[in-house]
């Protein structure tokens, strides 16, 4: 498997694992808007800096 292979799929796991604990959280908030808004803030960051690491990763592994 190449790097640029291992880093997708490490980002894809990552992907998920931040949704599942986004929908556990939001689930948790029991309807409360303000516990619903934090959890999609705390996903959104999370998806934001997974991508950023992912984009550093390949480039460095590619040379970019």
């Amino acid at each position: 498997m190449k790097e640029a292979d291992i880093i997708h799929d490490a980002y894809a796991s990552n992907l998920k694992a931040s949704y599942a604990v986004f929908s556990a959280s939001y689930i948790e908030a029991g309807g409360d808007q303000q516990l619903q808004h934090e959890a999609e803030d705390r996903f959104r960051i999370a998806l934001a800096n997974a991508k950023k690491v992912k984009e550093r990763a390949l480039a460095v592994v590619l040379g970019l």
